[in-house]
C-alpha cells in the first residue's frame, strides 16, 4: 500500500527530478568542502588523510550521480511532453 502512495505521489511529477539537481550539486560542495578541510588537516600533520578517501568518493560521486539524473530526467521528461503535444 505504501510503494502505491509513493509511486502515486512521484510516478507523474517533476518534482523528484527538479530537486535530484540542487541535491546533487549540494552533495558536490560538501564532498568538495570536506576534501579541502581534510587536506589542511593533512598538512597541519594531525591526521592521515587515508581514512576519508572512501567516503569522500563516494559523496563526490553521489553527487555527480544525482546531478546527471536530475539533468537528463527532465530533458527526457521535456522531450516526451513536447512529442505529446
Amino acid at each position: 500500500m505504501l510503494r502505491l502512495a509513493v509511486d502515486a505521489v512521484t510516478g507523474f511529477s517533476l518534482v523528484p527530478l527538479q530537486l535530484a539537481t540542487p541535491v546533487g550539486a549540494a552533495l558536490l560542495a560538501l564532498s568538495l568542502l570536506a576534501a579541502v578541510l581534510v587536506v589542511i588537516v593533512w598538512l597541519l600533520g594531525s591526521a592521515s588523510p587515508s581514512a576519508a578517501g572512501v567516503p569522500l568518493l563516494l559523496l563526490l560521486l553521489g553527487g555527480i550521480q544525482l546531478i546527471s539524473v536530475g539533468v537528463t530526467g527532465v530533458k527526457i521528461r521535456e522531450e516526451a511532453v513536447r512529442r505529446q503535444g
